[in-house]
């Protein structure tokens, strides 16, 4: 699950990014990532809060090529960014991200450390959309760590959060991970049944 990523102050900064937002969105990554490039060489010029954007565009798009321990490096500078202009809700932004790239890199407690931070964040600013997909990939992480009836809870939020605020695509994600939940409850139930079966017999 993505989110969309806010435009860069400044007209010429702005149309660079929707044109890696569009390369990106083709598949094209090597061109979206050579106007990345273009722009980030001219970042002398763009404003000291909107260099932690670009940071986290790049962190985007090596999270695209699934380049995720690159993705985490962007992300961490991009993060030492907004603490320095003391953004706190660019600060949830990037810690939403960082969450998810350490989770895609099976680092668990780091993963779940970075999304509760974003989760406050979120509900602090009262960003329901955001803190959805917070909400989400904790309830991915604690899956993985086997604390399923605390992932059924994070589902049960985001997918409340996600409907209130009519995000359908949101929902659904939410809703296949609740689904896949549930599945794997049943599997290990009948597989523990089974095991009980086969020693009373």
């Amino acid at each position: 699950m993505s989110e969309q990523i806010g435009d860069v102050q400044g007209p010429g900064q702005g149309l660079a990014r929707g044109l890696v937002h569009f390369w990106m969105g083709l598949g094209e990554y090597e061109q979206a990532g050579r106007l990345l490039d273009q722009a980030w060489a001219l970042r002398a010029q763009v404003k000291a809060r909107d260099e932690w954007l670009m940071l986290r565009l790049y962190g985007y798009l090596a999270s695209a090529k699934r380049d995720y321990g690159r993705a985490r490096d962007y992300y961490t500078q991009a993060l030492a960014c907004t603490q320095r202009i003391g953004d706190s809700f660019a600060q949830s932004l990037i810690e939403e991200r960082l969450g998810e790239a350490y989770l895609e890199m099976g680092e668990l407690d780091t993963a779940r450390h970075f999304l509760e931070q974003s989760l406050v964040g979120f509900r602090n600013a009262g960003a329901g959309e955001y803190e959805a997909l917070s909400l989400f990939h904790l309830g991915r992480t604690l899956t993985l760590t086997g604390q399923k009836e605390l992932a059924s809870q994070m589902f049960g939020e985001g997918l409340g959060l996600a409907q209130h605020l009519g995000n359908h695509q949101q929902a659904e994600e939410i809703q296949a991970a609740l689904r896949s939940l549930t599945a794997r409850d049943s599997i290990t139930s009948m597989r523990q049944n089974h095991g009980l079966f086969q020693v009373s017999r």
